[in-house]
């Protein structure tokens, strides 16, 4: 079991000695006053090194991450939220948690232990412990192995009796005992619905890891060898996809972070060194993705499961989590994200050369491209091919990516910008075809080249082009051109064949969320074949007055094809992107900088590969070895189907 060792102020002192005493807490005073937590014991040989001064920076981070959760305003504990019905445990058992980490132990210890809502009905074969709902696992998972030795001794049986029970067969395939089998007539998610199986079994990325760690941790604690092999099994295989054909629900800046929360758990968890080391060997993954995306505490590229939160710092689930590890954001980590509660608890750190990559700390400009797997990547023919391609720009103030696919895609956010800002760590820029911001619609084909891109699509009645911007940028229009000047970057964005751009209404909800931000929004002039957007991103070193004086002489955008679906936007310095529309899929006819991009061509499947010849971070299709090389740091990762793995860091 963990040891939680506390450094809190003497006004935190305000738990029971029995409590205290349970828990065998060390309480002592620090300056300045500050929680410390000593994960499980894990060997050195399975961590990636950090140094004192990350460490130093995570705890700050980590402490106010805590109090924001756990403190009202005026200091006294704020309420925990407790509600046991199904998968509720997903926010109230990190609550509770993080309340411990505070100093509230013993409120928080009898939350933790409360009975289950349907401890008498569904979960009654399992001693009223609750194993169905897959964010229900995530918690019970460290309620157990972390904080259970703060337990009653007699809850700490019944977990461990009830998951003996839970893992005798595999969860996956033995029927519920009170409702047998799948009742097609209800819905919802519950067992009285999928009562063939004891645990939910939705094959989303984030909660198939919850469940299938889960099942391997449990049964490898009560000693069910058959299930935990199995469970074994489903893991290797989903951890070699990650590193030979990538996520199927990749980047999502909601969902993300509940994938990572569960593979810490197998890398805190596992008895096993291998499981510990296929759990790091996710968890590296993972964390290369977000490293790609995160921008000052902001989401910036494309991602699959795209919920419209990640339009400002901190504004997403993904921010707010990987701000406990990245930081660099203006705010601090102040804003609740509960899955960090196993950031905070967890042995992992991301390696040096990962979270250089996170912070930029790499020479720029530079491009990486990329690919992503179909969604559900385990089907058959889903391994042939990748389903997304995508292209990541990163320069001195700004990074931008897009991706292009075969049809429509009704959650994938296909483009976003961020770029450096002072006040709130970064601006975040958002462009649909749509009103809506978060779906790539049927007929969306976008071309980039680094800081270049065209966005065409065919004209419909639902076509209106929509951007998102910070409300505090200055705009002016010139020659037809719509030029943005943010803090230290500056945009240029050319119609094709739109009216011209006006500020758009946002619902209510919408403008609560982003009180700072405006729509533009341009719909399809008359009778136009192809309709869309042209952007060129110029950044600092050149001063706004100059890039909109060169955008107006050297910048071109050649619509002499326009008819065919044919354009061609050449920036200020001479390179170009030209591309063709393709009606046979989603996937244009595109040259960038004269060089054509092959989308069939098995070297352009890479899941990451640097443009240039100074290395970034690759990743090969089917190749299975991973490295990043940032801030002086070289971290390589190599993982095989039989769930063999090594990693180093130089």
């Amino acid at each position: 079991m963990s040891r939680i060792t506390y450094s809190l102020t003497l006004s935190l002192l305000v738990v029971s000695l029995t409590s205290l005493s349970r828990a065998q807490e060390i309480i002592r005073q620090d300056d300045p006053p500050r929680v410390r937590v000593v994960p499980t014991p894990m060997k050195q040989e399975l961590k990636n090194p950090v140094t004192a001064e990350y460490e130093k920076a995570f705890w700050e981070r980590a402490n106010e991450m805590i109090r924001s959760v756990t403190r009202n305003p005026d200091g006294s504990w704020a309420k925990m939220g407790i509600n046991t019905y199904f998968e509720n445990e997903k926010q109230s058992y990190p609550n509770q948690m993080f309340h411990i980490l505070a100093g509230d132990v013993e409120r928080g210890v009898k939350a933790l232990q409360a009975e289950d809502n349907q401890a008498k009905g569904d979960n009654a074969h399992t001693l009223g412990i609750d194993f169905f709902p897959a964010f229900t696992l995530k918690g019970q998972m460290r309620k157990y192995f972390f904080f259970g030795n703060l337990l009653d001794p007699a809850y700490m049986a019944r977990m461990k009796e009830a998951m003996a029970i839970w893992t005798k067969t595999d969860p996956r395939t033995t029927p519920h005992p009170i409702y047998q089998k799948f009742n097609p007539k209800i819905e919802g998610w519950q067992p009285n619905r999928f009562g063939n199986r004891q645990v939910d079994s939705r094959n989303t990325d984030n909660l198939r890891a919850m469940r299938d760690i889960a099942i391997y941790l449990f049964a490898e604690e009560a000693g069910n060898t058959a299930t935990m092999e199995a469970a074994k099994k489903n893991i290797i295989f989903y951890v070699n996809s990650l590193y030979t054909i990538g996520m199927g629900e990749w980047d999502s800046d909601t969902y993300l972070c509940h994938s990572v929360a569960p593979y810490l758990c197998l890398y805190d968890f596992a008895k096993d060194p291998k499981m510990q080391q296929v759990g790091k060997a996710a968890l590296d993954f993972f964390f290369t993705s977000a490293a790609l995306k995160y921008d000052h505490g902001a989401f910036s590229g494309p991602e699959k499961r795209d919920y419209g939160n990640g339009y400002w710092e901190l504004a997403s689930p993904f921010a707010k989590f990987f701000s406990v590890y990245f930081g660099q954001n203006v705010k601090g980590a102040g804003a609740n994200e509960y899955d960090a509660v196993h950031a905070i608890t967890s042995n992992y750190r991301p390696a040096p050369a990962i979270l250089a990559l996170a912070q930029k700390d790499f020479p720029r400009p530079v491009e990486v491209l990329g690919t992503k797997p179909v969604y559900e990547n385990w089907k058959d023919g889903a391994r042939e091919r990748p389903g997304f391609f995508e292209t990541m720009y990163f320069g001195n103030t700004f990074q931008m990516g897009s991706v292009v696919s075969s049809g429509g895609d009704g959650d994938t956010g296909p483009f976003r910008l961020s770029a450096v800002n002072s006040k709130r760590g970064a601006d975040v820029v958002n462009i649909s075809s749509h009103k809506k911001l978060n779906e790539k619609f049927p007929g969306d084909q976008i071309g980039q080249y680094r800081n270049l891109i065209v966005w065409l699509r065919p004209a419909d009645k639902e076509t209106d082009f929509t951007f998102f911007l910070p409300t505090d940028a200055p705009r002016q229009t010139k020659d037809g051109v719509t030029f943005v000047k943010l803090e230290n970057t500056w945009l240029a964005l050319r119609p094709i064949q739109l009216a011209d751009f006006k500020p758009a209404e946002m619902d209510a909800k919408f403008t609560k969320q982003y009180p700072d931000s405006i729509l533009l929004s341009a719909a399809a002039a008359n009778d136009a074949p192809f309709v869309g957007v042209a952007m060129e991103v110029g950044e600092a070193g050149m001063d706004f007055d100059e890039f909109v004086a060169k955008v107006s002489k050297d910048q071109k955008l050649d619509l002499s094809g326009i008819a065919e679906g044919k354009v061609r936007l050449t920036g200020i310095d001479g390179s170009f992107v030209e591309m063709k529309h393709s009606s046979d899929s989603d996937l244009p006819s595109l040259s960038r900088n004269g060089e054509m991009r092959d989308w069939n061509d098995p070297a352009n499947f890479a899941l990451w590969r640097t443009v240039g010849d100074r290395p970034l971070v690759s990743l090969g299709w089917k190749q299975g070895t991973l490295k990043v090389t940032a801030g002086g740091h070289t971290f390589e990762s190599a993982f095989g189907p039989d769930g063999s793995s090594q990693f180093s860091n130089r």
